[in-house]
């Protein structure tokens, strides 16, 4: 994060007494508090006017106007947002000095100079029919059926936006409708099956039948605990592959942060945005999460805290001729405030859309090096596997297990490194009072590197632990 905006945040914190907490973390304060911003400003703008809130828009420029100007170009196109907004709303003479301030400023950063230029040559003329291209041409619908979850969708609590392109018949039904953009885990046909039964406007003439409209269908999820949202998510299914299915995905309550990540999210929350951050990864034959990978985030703490939180994911295993197979995965996250309004989701969406513009496909073909990386993690015999153990680090013995003279063995499912450290363990059978410790004790452990054709490779493996008093 820039030095200028972490300022801005700590500041923010430190001087304004009204500040609000929520809930138990108590993570600051809303954009409100930041007045000296002028791209977060600018930014919020944009997102208001993508809804036709262009009340909220205008006002967000000015203060954007009234911010710091950084980068500069927040001031010549400022001015020009506005300026679209007033010649939209036959506000004729604002629109005129807007763009003539916009002139004034010499900056003709992405082509603001020539637009401002263009504008003030055609006195009493507006140019623009809308300030933003709007979801429709006929407006918004007159009346809408709710989209429905799909029970994996309410499992991963997946929410967001799917946008659907179609066009508006005559007497205000959508036809042709297909999906401009995914969220996934079927919640794109949901948004289809509730359009088709959404009633809009009718169009004017028969021309505009024809002509193919957006339309944005919003999943959201009311009782969200946790700060964190899951927007997107997107598998890499080859042919003839059964994909994964969630059957877990478990939220923190509160912030659900790291110590290494505190600090940040205290200024996200402070200066009113939403931390950013996509995963690719894979689904492996036990459907557990593996080999972590980070295309993008708004700051690189976010990829660690968004691995963890995605590493207590669980699915069934993607499926090929009856046998669990590894599939990739891509997720998209955000961090920040619980209810994700739908001007904050487009604003990540764009966010997110400008991070990647220039990155690889994030699935790109497979080649020879990615199949060996398949290959990559064996299945190993719980007693084969004891042999090669190194240093074994006991449990401690639980006082409540004390106090009811309880013991027993814990079966433990776990996952170890190339080098032989443990990367993952979790407890498959025992006494849940048990349970906690045993996987915890077995995280420490380590073992010496399972070679295959004399390359290392990653093993699964169970292992007993006695959980007892010491003797």
């Amino acid at each position: 994060m820039p030095d200028w905006m972490r300022a801005l945040g700590m500041a923010g914190m430190l001087c304004q007494p009204w500040a609000r907490g929520v809930c138990q973390d108590a993570l600051g304060a809303p954009i409100a508090g930041n007045r000296v911003s002028s791209l977060a400003h600018y930014r919020l703008g944009e997102a208001y006017v993508q809804e036709g809130n262009l009340q909220s828009a205008a006002n967000e420029f000015r203060e954007a106007l009234n911010g710091n100007l950084d980068p500069a170009w927040t001031q010549v196109w400022s001015h020009i947002q506005l300026g679209r907004i007033f010649d939209a709303t036959g506000q004729h003479e604002r629109a005129v000095n807007e763009h003539r301030q916009a002139a004034r400023t010499g900056d003709n950063t992405n082509g603001a100079l020539d637009e401002a230029n263009n504008y003030l040559q055609h006195p009493g003329q507006p140019i623009y029919e809308l300030a933003v291209p709007r979801p429709s041409l006929r407006g918004d619908p007159i009346q809408e059926t709710e989209p429905e979850y799909t029970e994996e969708a309410r499992v991963a609590e997946l929410e967001g936006t799917v946008v659907l392109k179609g066009s508006i018949d005559e007497e205000g039904f959508a036809r042709n409708l297909e999906v401009a953009e995914s969220i996934g885990l079927g919640l794109d046909e949901k948004a289809i099956e509730a359009v088709k039964q959404w009633h809009f406007r009718p169009v004017v003439n028969q021309s505009q039948a024809s002509v193919t409209t957006q339309i944005p269908v919003d999943f959201r999820r009311s009782t969200k605990q946790s700060r964190w949202h899951l927007i997107q998510v997107q598998f890499n299914t080859p042919p003839g592959t059964a994909r994964p299915v969630f059957v877990s995905a478990p939220y923190p309550i509160g912030a659900g942060l790291g110590p290494e990540a505190i600090e940040e999210g205290r200024l996200v929350v402070a200066m009113g945005r939403l931390a950013t951050v996509k995963l690719t990864f894979e689904v492996d034959e036990h459907g557990l999460p593996a080999h972590f990978q980070m295309p993008n985030a708004s700051e690189e703490v976010w990829g660690s805290e968004a691995t963890a939180l995605v590493g207590q994911w669980r699915f069934t295993p993607g499926m090929k001729n009856g046998i669990a197979v590894s599939v990739t995965c891509a997720v998209e996250l955000v961090w920040g405030e619980r209810d994700l309004s739908a001007s904050n989701l487009t604003l990540v969406h764009q966010t997110m859309r400008e991070q990647t513009a220039a990155l690889p496909n994030i699935f790109p073909p497979a080649t020879a090096e990615s199949s060996r990386t398949e290959t990559s993690r064996i299945e190993v015999d719980a007693q084969a596997q004891s042999t090669k153990l190194v240093r074994m680090i006991p449990p401690e013995y639980p006082a409540a297990a004390r106090a009811n003279g309880l013991r027993g063995t814990v079966r433990i499912r776990v996952l170890i490194g190339l080098e032989g450290r443990v990367l993952w363990a979790e407890a498959i059978g025992g006494d849940p009072v048990l349970t906690t410790v045993a996987a915890e004790a077995v995280k420490q452990w380590v073992y010496q590197p399972t070679l295959l054709n004399g390359a290392p490779v990653e093993v699964t493996t169970e292992a007993d632990v006695d959980v007892g008093p010491s003797p």
